[in-house]
């Protein structure tokens, strides 16, 4: 089995572990609206910005009380260089929640993504960039009145890069090991709309970035 299976079996089985805790609020650790207290989960959108990148993305959420997962395709645009390539990623996430009240929650993360973009010059040049990281998040309910939620969060995780140059006939290849640290805090209103706003460290890549993202979403369904 490779490590790469062993590491998303792990994740998996915390996942699956965490099925016995209390339900949760909302998400906390993401600062999203709740999933299977009162939802099947939320449609987002969001903005990224980092140095001479600006990306748009959209995202789905499904999950129960003590799970979910996170399908996200993005745009990003490189400006310096004048190309867009097209991101799409899979999160999944489980939840573990602490006290009387529910404020506090730890939870297990993964996720993988896959970034591209083709016919960058004349010679057909295209790159690739394919990531999977797992770790963990922590968010705190810091502030709750009239059906509004202020909810910071942290998380951190660790995995693995390739970036890819690829022209026809030859393909170079390049595997990082890479670490992100991410600090958002999520403004959730009537326990169905959240706007979170967060910063990201990327470190270990050929180059570490910092980048801010602005994410709103809304919950869909009933339970």
């Amino acid at each position: 089995m490779s490590q790469h299976a062993r590491f998303a079996g792990l994740v998996l089985v915390l996942v699956v572990l965490i099925a016995g805790a209390h339900e949760a609020a909302a998400q906390t650790c993401f600062g999203l609206p709740a999933v299977g207290l009162n939802s099947k989960g939320s449609i987002g959108g969001n903005l990224d910005i980092a140095k001479q990148v600006l990306g748009f993305g959209a995202n789905v959420t499904y999950g129960t009380d003590h799970a979910s997962g996170m399908f996200e395709i993005a745009k990003k645009t490189y400006t310096e260089f004048g190309y867009t390539s097209t991101l799409i990623g899979f999160n999944l996430a489980g939840q573990i929640d602490f006290g009387e009240e529910k404020k506090l929650s730890v939870c297990p993360t993964f996720r993988v993504s896959g970034e591209s973009a083709s016919d960058l010059n004349a010679f057909s040049l295209a790159e690739s960039t394919d990531i999977m990281t797992g770790g963990g998040s922590i968010g705190w309910v810091m502030a709750s009145r009239n059906q509004k939620e202020l909810v910071p969060s942290l998380e951190l995780s660790f995995g693995r890069s390739r970036y890819a140059l690829t022209v026809p006939g030859e393909k170079f290849t390049e595997r990082r090991t890479i670490g992100v640290v991410t600090l958002g805090v999520g403004a959730i209103f009537d326990k169905r709309f959240s706007l979170r706003p967060s910063f990201s460290y990327q470190f270990g890549d050929v180059s570490s970035h910092t980048s801010f993202k602005l994410m709103a979403a809304i919950a869909y369904g009933h339970r």
